[in-house]
């Protein structure tokens, strides 16, 4: 699938294939949101909603859309995020699709929801999509829900509740390795508002080996920013943090087993500048190799 990415500044691999433009902008923003960049994924559903639009291609304006709400809620921006899965709800509603293993944007719009406070609506959509695709046996589709479902635990002040819901459905989530990242990242983060450290870390550490191993980049990068938050030195400790911003996700990468070239495509940075930054890791830290690396980072809680 990652051979028909494209470069923004250019049409997408599919179109210069004979493939139609709305799916083929659909295909590019997947990609590159998944292995490579964001803000060209973004130009990619963009692209393909305006394309989908002017052809009234209403199968692809939805799949455009998902891509689109999927993205911005990725990178931070619910309230848009919320503008284009709610079009994505409505066009399913307009074309009868029940079905919610089709096009996955239930737990996407869910998410958007939970943050924005809007917990009620979000109890009401998980609930209903729970009980259609048990109705329809599509069992796939319910782990992804009780990752929501695990948000909306937490965003209640529940994180026992939450964190157990989130080690259940990574469990089942083996299948889906990056929708199990981003469940292990959410666990993460409700291991740390429960004051658990030693679980946060060990939740974004694995999340940080699976987005790796799957060559998924931009996950990779993200986790490796929870971990590096996690290694933060407590006020009072001996330990002195003398890694800039930009050594600490490297070595965060590194030490979770990416290879350089792993590294600078996540960072979006050349493989160079990752051969002269780890090297100058090991001598702050007063390591020798990458190997050092994980048992130096994790020293106890």
């Amino acid at each position: 699938m990652y051979a028909v990415a494209a470069d923004v500044a250019g049409p997408p691999e599919g179109v210069r294939t004979g493939l139609p433009p709305a799916p083929a902008c659909y295909t590019s923003a997947l990609v590159e949101g998944t292995a490579r960049r964001t803000d060209h994924a973004l130009a990619h559903a963009r692209r393909g909603v305006e394309t989908a639009r002017q052809e009234g291609n209403k199968v692809f304006l939805s799949r455009n859309l998902f891509a689109l709400g999927h993205l911005l809620l990725a990178l931070g921006h619910p309230k848009e995020a919320l503008e284009s899965l709610e079009e994505v709800r409505a066009l399913d509603g307009l074309q009868q699709v029940r079905d919610p293993s089709v096009l996955r944007w239930h737990p996407e719009l869910a998410e958007a929801l939970v943050a924005l406070g809007r917990l009620d609506q979000a109890q009401d959509l998980l609930e209903d999509t729970r009980r259609t695709a048990t109705d329809l046996g599509r069992d796939t589709a319910l782990p992804p829900l009780e990752r929501v479902q695990a948000l909306l635990d937490a965003a209640c002040g529940d994180y026992d509740t939450a964190a157990q819901r989130l080690t259940d459905a990574a469990d089942r989530l083996r299948h889906l390795p990056l929708e199990r990242g981003r469940t292990l990242r959410a666990l993460s983060h409700t291991e740390r508002r429960g004051r658990r450290r030693a679980s946060a870390r060990t939740a974004a550490q694995n999340a940080v080996a699976l987005f790796t191993a799957h060559q998924a980049h931009p996950g990779a990068e993200t986790a490796a920013h929870t971990l590096g938050r996690l290694e933060a030195v407590p006020a009072g400790t001996n330990r002195c943090p003398r890694l800039t911003s930009a050594e600490q996700r490297c070595a965060e990468l590194a030490a979770a087993g990416a290879s350089n070239r792993d590294i600078a495509t996540a960072l979006t940075i050349s493989v160079k500048t990752v051969e002269a930054t780890l090297p100058r890791v090991y001598r702050k830290v007063g390591l020798h190799s990458r190997v050092q690396l994980a048992p130096h980072r994790h020293p106890g809680t």
